[in-house]
């Protein structure tokens, strides 16, 4: 579905137009369900809208500030701290972070302390998730572009322009995420209950709610689904060192 026919759609199942439903206030009423979408879809499985999230790492920085599309769900960090150089041939070495768990670390966090205990190699580099921010337990930190990778549920790219006539399912930046297609129906009647309960609250019960996230709910376990079209092979274990089972 594209932006022209989501708006579309909600306009005529809330006999609405552009005028008393304007573009401000429909695009605002959607990313509310989006992220709604999102935060149900996190919680029954990370991998619904999991994404690599890469970031630079800066000289001597050891706290990077979570970007703003990552969502609730944290699944790794990896991190390369070795510069791009061609004459290397170990640059882009990629390492595992382990989570620290700052309550059991029994000395300081400055930064003496910090490069003689950790390394910059796997096994010896750690990361502790804050609030709003990541910090690093690593050895020395040098400017590597794209040097920090985040692995975690995402929240997908807001819809900003009704006038588009890009599939919704496209990722509108290469930052930013589409929404799977099997979704766009359910959002847009997300959106519709929205409108109508602010028309008139009597109309709309919390009924209507449970049903429509029955509903979300069944097209996101969809989103689950194994691929059945891939063959499973399996094959028997060797006999020749068990006899069958029946020399005992």
């Amino acid at each position: 579905m594209t932006p022209v026919k989501f708006a579309s759609y909600i306009r005529r199942q809330t006999n609405t137009n552009s005028s008393t439903y304007t573009d401000l206030d429909l695009v605002e009423d959607a990313n509310i369900i989006l992220d709604e979408i999102a935060d149900r879809a996190n919680d029954i499985s990370e991998d619904i809208f999991q994404e690599p999230i890469f970031a630079d790492l800066e000289a001597g920085v050891r706290e990077y500030a979570f970007p703003e599309s990552i969502g609730p769900n944290f699944i790794r960090v990896e991190a390369n701290f070795t510069p791009d150089d061609d004459d290397d041939p170990t640059d882009g070495y990629w390492i595992l972070l382990s989570e620290l768990d700052l309550r059991q670390w029994p000395q300081t966090t400055d930064e003496y302390t910090i490069v003689n205990t950790f390394a910059n190699e796997q096994g010896r580099a750690f990361y502790d998730k804050m609030r709003q921010s990541l910090w690093l337990y690593s050895g020395t930190i040098v400017a590597v572009t794209n040097g920090l990778k985040f692995i975690a549920s995402t929240y997908p790219g807001h819809i900003t322009n009704l006038a588009s006539t890009d599939d919704m399912a496209i990722d509108p930046s290469p930052t930013s995420r589409g929404v799977p297609r099997i979704l766009h129906r359910v959002w847009a009647d997300g959106v519709i209950l929205m409108k109508k309960a602010s028309k008139d609250k009597s109309k709309i019960t919390e009924v209507n709610w449970a049903n429509w996230r029955t509903v979300l709910g069944e097209k996101l376990s969809m989103l689950q689904k194994p691929n059945q079209s891939q063959a499973v092979e399996g094959s028997l274990p060797d006999s020749s060192h068990f006899d069958n089972g029946y020399d005992l």
